[in-house]
This record gives structure tokens, sequence and C-alpha cells, in this order.
């Protein structure tokens, strides 16, 4: 008889095939990763942006019932609004509503918060 040496090409086949399997499973998770990754950086802008034009109300945006609305060199979609809350809890100071609204795609944020102002 005689020894044989090496592997059999089915053997081959089927080391190629578990390989390039997991070769794809990995390529799909650095996918998802720097998708997901893409994604909250996006998020992460779009709570800057609505955190700045919060700190803009009182300053620059007059705290007056309306809305202000603009857009960023980057894409996003932003909007003031500002409303009066009625409230008797103290007569010699007013209460807003502000609500400031980040859009771009998919992406969404909201931040809503109370503002008291003397009279």
């Amino acid at each position: 008889m005689q020894n044989k040496r090496g592997f059999t090409l089915i053997e081959v086949l089927v080391a190629f095939t578990i390989m390039a399997m997991s070769i794809g499973l990995l390529l799909e998770v650095f996918t998802r990763s720097t998708s997901s990754v893409i994604r909250s950086q996006a998020y992460t802008q779009a709570a800057i942006i609505a955190q700045s034009q919060l700190a803009r109300v009182g300053n620059e945006i007059v705290i007056e019932d309306g809305q202000e609305t603009g857009k960023t060199a980057s894409g996003f979609d932003w909007t003031v609004d500002i409303h009066p809350f009625e409230t008797d809890f103290v007569s010699n100071y007013q209460t807003w509503t502000i609500q400031v609204k980040v859009d771009r795609d998919d992406i969404h944020y909201l931040i809503k918060t109370l503002r008291i102002n003397k009279k």
C-alpha cells in the first residue's frame, strides 16, 4: 500500500466554503458596526445642534410666542417653538414652553423644556 499525503478535493472545497462563510459573516458585522457608528455620530450632532438652539433662546432668540426655523451646513433642519405655559403657580412670572426639533432624513431629535421669566 502506498502512503498518501495531502487533502482530497472534497476536503479542500469544504475548507474553502467554511472560510468564505466566515469572511462573509465578518464583513457583515463590520458593515453593521460602521453604519451604527455613523448613525450614532448623526444623533450626537443633532443633540449638539438642539442644545445650541436652546442656548440661543433668551439671548439671540427673543422669548415670545412664535417659531423660528433654520438649516445647518450639515443638512439638519431645526425648529424652535416658543409658547406660553398657563399656570397659576407664580403670578409675577411668565412660564414658557420651549421645544427644539432637529431633523435630517431618518434622524429626529427633540428637546422640550420650560423657561420662567419675569412679567
